[in-house]
């Protein structure tokens, strides 16, 4: 895939926004119009799929392509969880250890494969810039995390009793504090670069639903869909990347 954007403070907040869009996008489909979590989880996870299948065979790709998939496979992977925990009720420490466990698992294959999750390679100034390598092995591993995000945010708002206000600024507090940490750093290892795709993953679920509960601004799923929607666009296509600004 084309148009990948470099993994820096934009790259992140973007992250941010994209997955909040695409919980609500799921919550929306399978609530609102009554889909249902596995009437909603297929036809995002076609949709996703010809995505991908469909990335390698365009000519021209932009990185709105990229934050597009993203969005898509959040919304798929949020009816799937969904409908492992609120639908069948199994057991959320044991998901979210069979979610970590699978995420480790892919990449780990990945690895043998020679397909890493990351791509560095010299920016425009001569650094090092480093950004999604969006394989077979990526996505997998993001959907994964994705679901993770999702169980992992509906456990702290309703099993451990936080509510939708503190464990969306819980975790969003911790998400900020992840991608801060990893800035300073410079380099991102795939360690590194996963876990705070976890941590924007969860936050991403509590502030949506905060957004969209009732117990929190009650805007519900379509208003914070379309709000967050218009957010990722007007980012993506007005917060210029770095390399592509010094190149103008």
């Amino acid at each position: 895939m084309r148009g990948l954007p470099d993994i820096d403070a934009r790259y992140w907040l973007l992250l941010l926004t994209a997955s909040v869009c695409g919980t609500n996008l799921g919550d929306f489909a399978s609530e609102t119009l009554r889909l249902g979590f596995f009437g909603a989880f297929v036809p995002f996870t076609l949709l996703f799929l010809a995505m991908v299948f469909a990335a390698g065979r365009i000519r021209f790709m932009s990185e709105a392509y990229y934050w597009l998939a993203i969005l898509i496979s959040r919304a798929s992977a949020t009816d799937i969880a969904d409908l492992a925990t609120h639908q069948l009720r199994l057991s959320y420490p044991m998901l979210l250890v069979a979610a970590l466990a699978a995420l480790a698992l892919a990449l780990a294959i990945g690895a043998r494969l020679g397909q890493s999750t990351i791509a560095t390679a010299p920016g425009a100034d001569g650094r090092l810039v480093s950004r999604p390598a969006a394989n077979a092995t990526y996505w997998v591993a993001m959907i994964m995390a994705s679901a993770f995000g999702t169980m992992a945010g509906d456990f702290l708002a309703d099993e451990l009793g936080f509510g939708f206000a503190r464990a969306a600024l819980g975790s969003v507090a911790l998400a900020g504090f992840a991608v801060t940490e990893t800035l300073s750093r410079g380099k991102i290892s795939k360690l590194g670069y996963w876990g705070v795709v976890l941590a924007v993953r969860v936050a991403a679920t509590n502030f949506g639903d905060f957004a969209a509960g009732d117990g929190g601004l009650g805007l519900g799923f379509v208003i914070s869909s379309l709000a967050s929607f218009t957010l990722l666009a007007l980012f993506t296509l007005t917060w210029r990347p770095q390399r592509l600004a010094q190149a103008s």
